[in-house]
């Protein structure tokens, strides 16, 4: 009886114990449980600021198209030069009062950059010209050269058309059919071949091109060299002069004086082959004797 006894008590102990491994596989198997639950939790709540950044970047991209829109609306399309129209609350044509609004402040901020850009440009030109008239004797000429860019009638056109890689004049022809800026320029400018037309007393010519000056020729060659430096920058050289007087070439020679026209081209063909130093030698050596 006493052995019965005994085995049986070691019986529920080995029941007991496997119980007690049963309630802690139990234990991890709630763990396992709990953590996944929390991963799920996570991946949830990962997906929705997924969705949540999917919005607000479309959001963004939404009100940058707008305010494109906008910006179009107000200043158009700036290669045609034309404003679009923004229709108002009423339903009809013409820009808003917030169109018209916004579109001058575009201008006005453009315009106020454009200020420093010119006055930087057609100064930095100047300088050059200085420079070069100073090599050659013609201190008047280099510190007058081109004093009218700075007046109202020309400088303000030039902030209004500012293009920094060409002349204003030319995007203020494209936009009005012709240059104000520019007719202002050539009739104060003695070193442009333009101030020199006039009729001819031989009625049956027209407009002719009458015979330059030495000293306003040698400043044409010096502005003609300067503004390519400007325009060009660091891809500038000496065959740059030649090369824009080519292009021009056809469309000039009718109002060109023929004596004025062979010495422009002889210094620029020279300056091309022969480079700046040679040829300033040159100019010095005929500014001397005065006569071409």
């Amino acid at each position: 009886m006493k052995g019965t006894g005994k085995k049986d008590t070691g019986k529920r102990d080995i029941s007991k114990k496997e119980t007690d491994k049963g309630d802690i596989s139990k234990k991890g198997t709630d763990k396992r449980d709990i953590s996944k639950k929390e991963t799920d939790k996570r991946d949830i709540s990962k997906k929705e600021t997924d969705k949540g950044d999917i919005v607000k970047k479309d959001m963004g991209k939404n009100d940058i198209g707008k305010r494109d829109m906008a910006v179009k609306a107000v200043t158009g399309d700036r290669k045609s030069g034309r404003g679009l129209d923004v229709k108002g609350k009423d339903g009809r044509g013409g820009r808003s009062r917030m169109g018209r609004k916004l579109g001058e402040w575009i201008e006005t901020g453009r315009a106020l950059r454009h200020v420093g850009d010119h006055f930087r440009t057609i100064t930095h030109h100047k300088i050059l010209v200085m420079k070069e008239c100073f090599k050659l004797g013609l201190y008047r000429q280099g510190l007058l050269h081109d004093l009218s860019k700075y007046s109202p009638s020309e400088f303000w056109t030039g902030v209004k058309y500012y293009q920094g890689d060409r002349s204003p004049n030319a995007a203020e022809r494209e936009q009005i059919g012709y240059s104000a800026a520019w007719l202002h320029h050539k009739g104060r400018n003695k070193h442009h071949f333009e101030y020199w037309i006039d009729f001819s007393n031989d009625r049956t010519k027209g407009l002719v091109g009458n015979k330059m000056p030495l000293r306003y020729v040698i400043e044409m060659v010096c502005d003609r060299i300067a503004a390519c430096k400007v325009y060009r920058g660091e891809s500038y050289d000496s065959s740059a002069a030649w090369e824009y007087y080519a292009r021009t070439r056809p469309f000039i020679t009718p109002v060109l004086h023929p004596q004025t026209q062979a010495l422009l081209e002889k210094l620029l063909m020279m300056l091309r082959d022969e480079g700046e130093e040679k040829t300033f030698a040159y100019i010095r050596r005929l500014l001397k004797r005065g006569t071409y």
